[in-house]
């Protein structure tokens, strides 16, 4: 009876692990690696499902959790240190083979060798921010200024005239300072990103309006009477005013190097159309002398001398680097430095005839025809503007 009653029992057990053999083998431990760019992880076994992770790097390796058809669940951890749970299809991955049956208990010969964190450390975490590699678009609105002597310098005349009846010689000279103040804008970019980190970016700079810096124009009258050892001179300052914008719209050829992390620096280089104007006015002084009965008189004026709206319109190029920071898989900050060499103009300034009181008389006026002043348009040297800058913005970043 005994015996008869130990082969039932061995019997049943042969039994029960005969039924468990398929759900071991469904629930057995392994390993797949991502074999397709462009792989997925979704919350749920579906092609419906949500996306939790996107575009996965070649090479990825995940411990199966279990599969479910035509999905393996995997656990991974997100870019917060969460571990999540999600699923990728077979045509996905490769199964890696088993490894040997030995290794299981290697840790049980050498125990001292064995790091416990190994044994109980997740798979390597997957980045949930975008990689630079494309296809994409990414969008760029920012805040800057810019750096650069936009009017740096000075214009300048001096000529003599004379003698007239009473008088030796008369000398006039003038100087016109003029800078420009750093200008603030926004910036604009579209970008869109080939396979490898390759690109093509449209860029808009927009330059508020900037006024000129404290500057003013001085002038110096110099005379002689005729037989007289003595030289008067009198001179007199004025301020120089204006604004100036310059926007320049840029192509460029941009590369962001292939990086994992939320870190991708990228460098760019393009052609650039600038747009612009310019206004400038100032006074300078105007030697006169004139003859009323029995006397001879010398004075000087101020002339309004001004630039209207001229164009600062040219083709150049810009070159810069920068750096994107993405917190989200489509949402970053960004910094950006880049040089952008326009052309330099060289302005001609424009005295304005009229009527005007004289400086040394009080009371007396005299009436300047704009041919008379063709003397200071010939002797006053032009106004040179730059419009090559050095600018820096940040602002935020967006990827489709």
């Amino acid at each position: 009876m005994i015996g008869r009653k130990n082969w039932a029992a061995t019997a049943a057990v042969l039994f029960l692990v005969v039924l468990a053999l398929p759900v071991l083998a469904q629930t057995s431990a392994g390993k797949i690696k991502v074999s397709v760019e462009n792989a997925s992880i979704r919350d749920k076994p579906s092609l419906d499902a949500e996306i939790l992770e996107e575009n996965i790097p070649l090479g990825t390796v995940f411990a199966i959790e279990k599969k479910a058809g035509d999905w393996y669940e995997v656990k991974f951890q997100s870019t917060l240190g969460v571990m999540i749970t999600g699923y990728i299809h077979e045509m996905y991955v490769e199964v890696l083979p088993a490894e040997p049956a030995a290794k299981p208990v290697e840790p049980k010969v050498e125990p001292p060798k064995v790091e416990p964190p190994k044994s109980t450390t997740p798979p390597p975490p997957v980045s949930r921010v975008r990689l630079p590699g494309g296809p994409k678009f990414e969008i760029g609105l920012g805040f800057g200024m810019g750096f650069g002597s936009f009017m740096p310098g000075s214009s300048s005349f001096a000529y003599e005239w004379g003698p007239v009846v009473l008088i030796d010689y008369i000398q006039e000279e003038g100087t016109f300072a003029h800078k420009m103040k750093n200008p603030m804008g926004l910036g604009f970019s579209l970008a869109y990103y080939f396979s490898g980190g390759f690109g093509l970016k449209l860029r808009v700079d927009m330059n508020f309006k900037q006024s000129l810096e404290p500057s003013q124009s001085d002038y110096t009258f110099r005379f002689k009477w005729l037989g007289s050892s003595v030289v008067g001179t009198r001179t007199s300052s004025w301020p120089v005013t204006g604004d100036m914008s310059v926007m320049p719209i840029s192509l460029d050829v941009v590369y962001k190097f292939m990086t994992e992390g939320m870190f991708q620096p990228y460098v760019n280089a393009g052609i650039s159309l600038f747009t612009g104007k310019i206004n400038v006015d100032t006074y300078t002084g105007y030697g006169i002398t004139w003859f009323p009965p029995g006397w001879q008189y010398i004075d000087y004026v101020a002339i309004p001398m001004q630039i209207r709206d001229a164009s600062l319109g040219s083709i150049g190029f810009n070159a810069g680097f920068g750096a994107d920071v993405f917190f989200t898989p489509s949402i970053g900050l960004f910094l950006d430095a880049a040089y952008f060499m326009g052309k330099s103009f060289d302005l001609e300034w424009t005295p304005v005839a009229g009527e005007y009181p004289t400086v040394l008389h009080s009371g007396w006026t005299a009436t300047i025809p704009a041919s008379n002043l063709e003397i200071i348009t010939d002797n006053l040297g032009p106004l040179t503007v730059k419009t090559s800058f050095f600018k820096i913005m940040v602002g935020l970043k967006v990827g489709l």
